[in-house]
């Protein structure tokens, strides 16, 4: 009994690997997969991750990765890094996703969407999963990990910068206004994400990247009215693009 728990562990564990090593050949995320086959993130993350039974998903992933269920268990797909000095070998991910637990952060994904548009409000407080995001690429975004949250832009006035749909790392720690530096902030119970311009005056511009003005014009934001609106963090990165 003993024997068989081990074998259809160790069997399990090559599935998620050749599922995470075949979405990284792809340039799939997480989110990306469970678009692609109606399976929710989390539960992609709980199956790479190898925290749940992978069986009754497999046939939608291995059609969404371009393979057979046959072609994930085997073990000949996985890529190992050269085994040096007796050291344990572990997959090659560039994306810097999926890594040994000990080199990762689990940054918590909000029930929320920053608006490049119209404000929209939304509930900050609530964690709807998290996504494990490699500690090195969070040092190069120069987030503390305790200070990093990963939201969803809704709209176009951010455009070519930030696209509708796409999935950026907040810094919750950065809420002093640096000039050119694009924030999440919060105005009047909605949200949304600009650029600041520090004026010769003292006043700050806030920016729509989008160059349509007469749709997304620039606002004023006079110094001393900087209590009217709360800063979330600065927007330090992208971490999803639909392609």
């Amino acid at each position: 009994m003993g024997s068989l728990a081990y074998n259809m562990g160790y069997m399990e564990d090559i599935i998620s690997r050749n599922i995470a090593h075949l979405m990284n050949k792809r340039g799939l995320s997480q989110k990306a997969l469970a678009d692609a086959t109606g399976v929710s993130q989390p539960t992609i993350h709980k199956i790479i991750s190898g925290k749940t039974d992978n069986s009754r998903y497999l046939w939608k992933i291995a059609k969404a990765l371009g393979c057979e269920v046959e072609d994930l268990h085997n073990q000949s797909l996985l890529v190992f890094d050269e085994i040096k000095k007796g050291k344990e070998a572990k997959i090659k991910e560039s994306a810097g996703i999926y890594q040994p637990a000990s080199e990762v952060f689990e940054v918590p994904v909000r029930n929320a969407e920053i608006s490049a548009g119209n404000g929209i409000c939304v509930d900050h407080d609530r964690v709807v999963e998290t996504v494990p995001v490699s500690l090195s690429r969070l040092s190069a975004m120069g987030v503390d990990p305790h200070a990093a949250q990963i939201v969803n832009v809704n709209g176009e006035s951010m455009e070519p910068t930030l696209m509708h749909g796409d999935q950026v790392m907040v810094n919750l720690a950065a809420t002093r206004l640096l000039d050119g530096k694009v924030y999440a902030f919060e105005f009047e119970g909605e949200t949304r994400v600009k650029r600041f311009a520090r004026r010769i005056d003292g006043a700050w511009r806030i920016i729509s990247d989008n160059s349509d003005k007469n749709h997304y014009p620039d606002e004023v934001l006079a110094n001393h009215n900087l209590d009217c609106i709360r800063i979330i963090g600065q927007v330090v990165g992208l971490t999803f693009r639909q392609i």
